[in-house]
């Protein structure tokens, strides 16, 4: 699994759990994720994916800890994929998830229907969902009220089924697929990281030609 950042560590025997750095300094989607597997295996594709949203503020290994799911021995199989919840609007909170998906699952090659998204941010509704280009990009996702103990939807929604693409497994490019989607993926990291320092050259020439003419103005006087 490639992280584009670095692997962080959090506990030399616990490799269950590890968090990593999503894209570059600077970029809108530069944050902390973490990733649990109940087997300590985090490379395998062909498996399901849940994406966790925690509440408002809390970090990936908050929600993490207070996650309802990932101890369930119904998912034993799955990656948990834990993202920060940074707050704001609802756009602010789902603005990087499709590229966190597309990276981890590889451009989605197996197709999304054992990939889902678990919400406990109560504050988000499906029309949040919509509004942010998110919904097409899982097969089931479950709103998770927390102080509900009853978590049937969420294990009936999360049932793995049937992969695309299972012949993926004997492609003899599949290497050369990896290495080409890498490098689609740092591709739009760099072009957005581009703009962000388009934007912020902008501002401080905004900034400085302000401050000119207050300058010239105080002279005048």
């Amino acid at each position: 699994m490639i992280a584009l950042g670095f692997e962080k560590t959090v506990s030399a025997q616990d490799f269950k759990y590890k968090e990593y750095i999503f894209s570059t300094p600077g970029s809108a989607c530069h944050f902390v994720y973490s990733c649990y597997s109940q087997t300590s295996d985090h490379t395998n594709l062909k498996r399901p994916f849940v994406f966790v949203l925690g509440k408002p503020g809390q970090t990936s290994l908050e929600a993490y800890k207070s996650d309802k799911l990932n101890s369930l021995p119904e998912f034993s199989n799955y990656l948990f994929v834990y993202m920060p919840n940074k707050g704001g609007s609802a756009g602010n909170k789902l603005l990087c998830v499709n590229g966190l998906v597309s990276l981890l699952s590889w451009n989605i090659s197996y197709g999304n229907k054992n990939i889902f998204l678990s919400v406990y941010d109560t504050t988000l509704t499906e029309a949040d969902i919509i509004a942010a280009g998110v919904k097409n990009t899982f097969g089931s996702i479950q709103f998770i009220k927390p102080e509900v103990l009853n978590l049937t939807n969420a294990t009936e929604g999360f049932k793995e089924t049937a992969y695309e693409n299972d012949d993926a497994d004997g492609n003899e490019n599949l290497g050369t697929f990896y290495y080409e989607e890498e490098k689609k993926v740092k591709k739009l990291i760099t072009n957005e990281l581009k703009m962000v320092n388009e934007w912020e050259d902008e501002l401080l020439f905004e900034e400085d030609k302000s401050t000119s003419q207050t300058e010239t103005m105080i002279a005048v006087l």
